[in-house]
Order: structure tokens, then C-alpha cells, then sequence
């Protein structure tokens, strides 16, 4: 249990400069909630923060310059660039106390489905529920063992025990699916060049159609000149008569 004790400071000095030379150290700035008393800034080291994360639980114990009490962290808030953490907010509490958490779902054993060439798909992976302190679960295990291709299971359909669960009760949680066709790149190119091909085939053909009728116009043109010429001679001719 100790290694989810969260080790925090008081802290004074709240501008942006002392904030930022905070992260710099690898330390968190962030604010402690008492039950029934005000906020405290505090700073926390982000080892230790991290490492009481890493267990997946979800109560903890915060050790505020000797002074211990339950708590949950409320949220922590996390640079969208590096990923790295900017801000933390723990909120003490008694074990009585009712809260709303997020718990993790995780799937167990082997689908019958998966095994028959389907793929395994969840779409939700934390439950929203409202419940005592002292009844958090850690995680929520739903075993898809018996889920066959087709087949899904919902958020009614998961053993929570005695909680109350805040999501819809008809959202999937996990399905089984038909694996999807891969269209790889190479597949891609082969079917441009055969529609390239096809273009280059029907392009050949219209500049041919267009090239005999352009040559068809052509003699035309000539046959007539020929025509005119002999017409004109003959004329001349019988003028000299």
C-alpha cells in the first residue's frame, strides 16, 4: 500500500516563472482539495506520481508534509506536444464518501470468434460509475471467451457488482468482427496502370478517329481544288474559240 502513497509539498511561490522551473526539475505543480476545507497548491515529484499511477488503482493516499489522508486524483492535465504532465488536482476523502470514477475495462481469455478468423474489437475501455469509496473496483474484467463473430457484449451486460453504472446501458463495449480486406500499396499501383493502360488504348483510338477524318477533310479539299482548276481551263478555252 505504500506505493500508493503520493508524496506532496506545500507550494508558496506561484508565479510562471517558478511553475516552469518546477517541470524543468521534473516536479508537478497542482492543487490539493481537502474534504471540507480550501485548496492547497502543492507540487509532487513526477516519479513518484507516475509510479503510484503504474499500479492501476484508483484510491491513494496523499502524504502532504506528514499529514496523510485517502484521496483520488481528480485530473491531470498533459501537454498535447511532448505528452509530459503540466498540472495535477487530488481530492481528499473518506472511505464513506460517494464519488464518480473511471474505471478501466479489461477483456480476458480466448473468443471463439477471434479463433475462427475474426478480429477482436473494443470500442469502450473505461466505465463511468458512481459508488463508495471504499468500493472502488480497480478494474472491470468482462471474459469474451464465448463471443463468436458477430456477436458483442454491452455495458449491461458487464459484472460491476455493487455500483451504480453511469454510462448507457446499451453501448458495446467489445465485438467480434470480420477481418477487413488489406489493400496494400502495390495493389493500388497495379490498378492504376491498368486504368492508365485503358486510358492510354481509348486516347490512341479517338486521335486515330480524329486524324483519318482530319486527312478525309483533307483530300476533300484537294478533289475540289482539282475540280475548280479543270473547270477554269475548260472555260479559257472555249473563250480562245
Amino acid at each position: 500500500m505504500a506505493e500508493n502513497i503520493i508524496k506532496a509539498q506545500k507550494r508558496t511561490n506561484l508565479k510562471t516563472s517558478k511553475t516552469k522551473q518546477l517541470r524543468e526539475e521534473g516536479k508537478i505543480p497542482g492543487n490539493f482539495y481537502p474534504k471540507g476545507g480550501d485548496s492547497q497548491p502543492i507540487v509532487v515529484e513526477k516519479t513518484n506520481l507516475f509510479k503510484s499511477l503504474d499500479n492501476n488503482e484508483l484510491l491513494y493516499e496523499i502524504d502532504l508534509e506528514g499529514d496523510t489522508t485517502k484521496c483520488l486524483i481528480r485530473e491531470i492535465q498533459w501537454d498535447p506536444v511532448s505528452d509530459e504532465p503540466l498540472h495535477v488536482d487530488i481530492m481528499g476523502i473518506t472511505m464513506d464518501d460517494t464519488v464518480k470514477v473511471n474505471v478501466p475495462i479489461i477483456t480476458t481469455g480466448e473468443s471463439i470468434g477471434v479463433a475462427e478468423g475474426g478480429v477482436l474489437n473494443q470500442t469502450k475501455w473505461d466505465l463511468t460509475i458512481k459508488c463508495k469509496a471504499g468500493d472502488i473496483p480497480g478494474k472491470i474484467e468482462t471474459d469474451v471467451t464465448d463471443l463468436d463473430v458477430g456477436e458483442s457484449i454491452a455495458v449491461s451486460e458487464l459484472e460491476v457488482g455493487d455500483v451504480e453504472i453511469l454510462d448507457d446501458p446499451n453501448i458495446s463495449v467489445v465485438s467480434v468482427v470480420e477481418p477487413t480486406e488489406v489493400v496494400t500499396t502495390e495493389d493500388v499501383l497495379e490498378a492504376a496502370e491498368e486504368l492508365g493502360e485503358v486510358g492510354v488504348v481509348e486516347g490512341e483510338e479517338e486521335e486515330l478517329e480524329e486524324g483519318e477524318e482530319a486527312e478525309e477533310g483533307e483530300e476533300g479539299e484537294e478533289a475540289e481544288e482539282a475540280e475548280e482548276g479543270e473547270e477554269a481551263e475548260e472555260s479559257e478555252e472555249e473563250e480562245e474559240k
